[in-house]
């Protein structure tokens, strides 16, 4: 049981290094929050140091001061806040668990002493970290900005229904083609010649393939059963000139020289709404597939009008 709970506690202080990147900027009271330092519970939070780095209001210079670390302060607000963030990611996380406060309130002390020390050094200044702070900087921005244009988006029944029935859209509604053919594969061309002559004949296709084909489905009498892809983009290629019953012409395949018969197609049909809407979970997913499509198309819409405001001049010669 206390392994599990260590191992927890480990998890949380890598989960607060990437959830406020996902849960926005307005999470996100500093750059830098949570360096995945943790390795046993209460390492510093509980211990006495010589550090002022103590859960003691001691050295706190008001009341709401959880944490006064040298110059560096984090407030009882402060704090709630960035569990909150993490209770927004870890939708199961205890956030009023005694030991969960202590493993996020130590990892960020950890993470203070660290940033203390890295600006003491002079690493602030650092041309990287300086480029990458302002690439965040950009991010957070944007990530604001783009916030504001769709939070007041939802999207209705009817709109999910008028997306379904958008001739665009039909394709993602379709239903997965199957094919079943019958193939003979051999390895000189001239002889596929003359299997095909034979077919034409009047030959039986599966005789045929029992006795001259060099794959595995000869023992079926050519039969590949039905097929949702095909391995070699040859073959698929030449099916999908073929109508059903159809017989194709030699052709070069990956395993030799081909013959194949179209038996069977299934499949193409248009899923009815009526039946998406009869899977909850299929639906919702439906739903939040056309939020995201129209909250797209409004930042790409903007990002337009932004384009005939602005003076953009791109030399693409310098891109070669």
């Amino acid at each position: 049981m206390v392994l599990v709970k260590q191992k927890l506690i480990v998890f949380i202080s890598f989960v607060c290094v990437v959830c406020f990147s996902v849960v926005g900027c307005d999470k996100m009271t500093f750059l830098g929050d949570y360096f995945p330092s943790l390795k046993n519970k209460g390492d510093v939070v509980s211990q006495k140091t010589e550090s002022s780095a103590t859960t003691s209001t001691s050295s706190a210079a008001s009341k709401d001061v959880l944490v006064k670390l040298n110059d560096w302060t984090l407030t009882v607000k402060e704090f709630n806040e960035k569990v909150a963030a993490l209770k927004e990611v870890m939708g199961d996380f205890d956030d009023k668990d005694i030991e969960n406060r202590k493993a996020i309130l130590d990892e960020l002390v950890r993470q203070q002493l660290l940033v203390g020390e890295a600006e003491r050094k002079g690493l602030a200044k650092d041309k990287d970290v300086v480029a990458a702070i302002e690439e965040y900087r950009k991010t957070l921005l944007v990530q604001q900005l783009a916030k504001g244009l769709v939070d007041n988006i939802q999207v209705t029944d009817k709109d999910v229904e008028d997306f379904y029935n958008d001739p665009n859209n039909q394709d993602l509604f379709r239903q997965p083609y199957q094919w079943r053919l019958r193939e003979v594969v051999v390895a000189d061309e001239a002889r596929a010649k003359e299997l095909l002559a034979s077919l034409a004949q009047g030959a039986d296709f599966a005789e045929i393939a029992r006795a001259n084909s060099i794959t595995k489905t000869a023992a079926n009498g050519g039969d590949t059963g039905l097929l949702l892809e095909f391995e070699d983009p040859k073959v698929q290629n030449m099916v999908l000139t073929l109508d059903v019953g159809e017989t194709s012409g030699v052709f070069k395949g990956n395993q030799g020289f081909y013959i194949v018969r179209l038996e069977e197609q299934k499949g193409g049909d248009i899923e009815p709404l009526g039946n998406i809407k009869a899977e909850a979970q299929d639906y919702e997913q439906l739903k939040q597939y056309v939020l995201a499509m129209r909250r797209q198309k409004a930042v790409a819409d903007y990002i337009d009008s932004l384009k005939t405001k602005a003076n953009i001049v791109i030399n693409e010669n310098l891109l070669k």
